[in-house]
C-alpha cells in the first residue's frame, strides 16, 4: 500500500495515487519520479473552426461546477460524507463490526471546519476541495495538514474507535510522510485492535488508544517488530497470523468507509472492482438510500456505473465532480461529451459509455489472465456475518443472485469471464 504522492511547490491540491500499492511498484523498479512535459498549447490542441465552441464550453462548465457542484462539496474533502455515513449507519466502526459511533460529530464537517487555515485546488479548479488544517488542542496541538479527508478519517477514527481530531490529522501526516495509503493503515489498525481485543494475538492496542495507534503507524513505516509483517498488507499479515476471518479485505485491498450491509448494491462494487475493494469504480452510496436493503436492480446500477467512470477517469476526469453534484451526474459525462467533440472527436453518449465497458472488460480480461474469477469476486467473512449493533447482513443467496445478475448482464460467464460474443461486440481482439 506505498502510495504515489505528488507534492506540488505552489499552493495547488497534492495529488496521492493511495490505493493498490503504484509506490512499491516504482520502488521495486528504483523508479524514484515520472517527468512530464508536453510539447503543445492548449490552443494547438484545438482546431481553429472548433475555438469558439471550446470557449464557451469553458465558460459553461466553470459555471456548471460554481453552480451545481461547489455547494455539494461543502467544505471539501468529501467531509460532508461523515454525517450522511452516520445516518444511514454505515460507518465503519470497531473494524466494521458496526456502522454507528456516538459522538461521530467530534469528527464531523463542523468538527474540521473548525481546525481549517486553508483550501488547495487542482490547477485552474474553482472547487477548491483540498482542505489544510491545524490541530488547536490536545497532544498534537500545531500539527498541521494539508488534504484531510472523509476516507482518511472514517478508517482511522470511527474504525479505530478514535475521535480525537489530533490523532487522526498525526496518522495522515505519517501516512503522508511514509507514503503510506490511509484507507490500508486504517484497516490494519482496526484489525489489530479487534485481535487484540479478542487476545488473538501478543502485540496490544485498544481500541480508541491515541499514543498507541500513532506508535503502530510508524512501526509499520519503519517495518519494525509486528510493523514488518503488517507492512505487506492486510491481506498477507492475516494469512501469516492464521486470522484471515477478521481482515477486511477483497482481492488484497482493505476496504474504504462504507459498511455494505446496508447499501448491498456497493457489496457488488466492491467484489467486482478490479483492484479490489474500492470505491471509485462504482459509488453506490447516494443512489441507495432510500432503498438501500434491497438486491433488485443493484447489478445493473453497479454495471452502468462502472462504464461510465471508466470513460470518465480515462479522461482524468474528477470524482468528486459526479459525486458531490447538487444536480444530475450525467450532467458531467455531457460536458466530457462536448469536450471531446471540439478537439475533432465524433462520439455521443452511447459510444462514450460503450468506451467505458471496453475498458472495464479489458481490465477484467487482464485479471482473468493473472487467474481471478468468481472465486475472488466474493465479499470477506465480517460482511457475511450479522452486524453487531443492527444484525445486518448479506446472505449467500442474496449475494449469488446479485453476482448472476451483474455477470449476465455484463456478458461473462459463470465463472466472470468476457464471452466471446462480448468481446467480438466491443471489437477487443485477443
Amino acid at each position: 500500500f506505498a502510495c504515489v504522492i505528488n507534492d506540488p511547490a505552489k499552493r495547488q491540491r497534492a495529488g496521492v495515487a493511495g490505493r493498490g500499492g503504484l509506490g512499491a511498484v516504482m520502488g521495486s523498479k528504483n523508479l524514484k519520479a515520472i517527468v512530464v512535459k508536453g510539447k503543445f498549447t492548449p490552443e494547438e490542441l484545438v482546431a481553429e473552426k472548433f475555438r469558439d465552441a471550446a470557449a464557451q464550453l469553458r465558460r459553461t462548465f466553470i459555471e456548471y461546477l460554481k453552480s451545481e457542484v461547489i455547494p455539494g462539496v461543502g467544505l471539501g474533502g468529501n467531509l460532508p460524507v461523515m454525517q450522511l455515513a452516520a445516518e444511514a449507519k454505515v460507518l465503519p466502526v470497531r473494524n466494521f463490526r458496526e456502522g454507528y459511533i456516538e459522538g461521530y460529530e467530534k469528527v464531523s464537517e463542523d468538527a474540521f471546519r473548525e481546525v481549517t487555515i486553508g483550501k488547495s485546488t487542482c490547477y485552474l479548479c474553482p472547487v477548491a476541495c483540498g482542505v489544510h488544517i491545524k490541530v488547536k488542542t490536545g497532544s498534537f496541538a500545531g500539527l498541521d495538514l494539508d488534504r484531510i479527508e472523509y476516507e482518511t478519517v472514517a478508517l482511522n477514527g470511527p474504525n479505530c474507535m478514535q475521535l480525537d481530531i489530533g490523532t487522526i490529522a498525526k496518522v495522515a501526516r505519517l501516512c503522508n510522510e511514509y507514503g503510506m495509503d490511509t484507507i490500508s493503515v486504517g484497516n490494519i489498525t482496526a484489525f489489530v485492535m479487534e485481535c487484540s481485543e479478542k487476545g488473538l494475538i501478543d502485540y496490544r492496542l485498544n481500541y480508541g488508544d491515541s499514543a498507541g495507534q500513532v506508535k503502530l503507524v510508524e512501526m509499520i513505516g519503519q517495518r519494525k517488530d509486528i510493523g514488518d509483517t503488517l507492512a505487506e498488507g492486510l491481506m498477507r499479515a492475516a494469512e501469516k497470523l492464521g486470522l484471515q476471518g477478521h481482515a477486511v479485505q477483497i482481492k488484497g485491498l482493505e476496504i474504504p468507509g462504507y459498511d455494505v450491509r446496508g447499501p448491498v448494491g456497493m457489496a457488488l462494487a466492491y467484489t467486482t472492482a478490479d483492484r479490489g475493494g474500492d470505491h471509485l469504480r462504482a459509488w453506490t452510496i447516494v443512489a441507495e438510500l432510500d432503498d438501500p436493503f434491497t438486491i433488485t436492480g443493484k447489478a445493473k446500477l453497479t454495471k452502468e456505473l462502472q462504464d461510465r467512470n471508466s470513460a470518465l477517469w480515462s479522461l482524468i476526469g474528477c470524482d468528486n465532480i459526479p459525486g458531490n453534484t447538487t444536480g444530475d451526474p450525467a450532467k458531467f459525462v455531457d460536458l466530457s461529451i462536448k469536450a471531446l467533440n471540439t478537439l475533432g472527436w465524433k462520439i455521443d453518449e452511447e459510444k462514450f459509455l460503450e468506451a467505458g465497458e471496453r475498458i472495464y472488460n479489458l481490465t477484467r480480461l487482464f485479471n482473468v489472465r493473472e487467474g481471478f474469477s468468481r472465486k475472488d469476486d466474493q465479499l470477506p467473512l465480517r460482511f457475511r456475518e450479522p452486524r453487531e449493533d443492527t444484525g445486518w447482513k448479506i446472505t449467500p443467496a442474496d449475494f449469488d443472485k446479485m453476482l448472476d445478475e451483474y455477470y449476465a448482464i455484463r456478458g461473462w460467464d459463470h465463472d466472470g469471464k468476457p464471452t466471446k460474443e462480448t468481446l467480438e461486440r466491443l471489437k477487443i481482439e485477443r
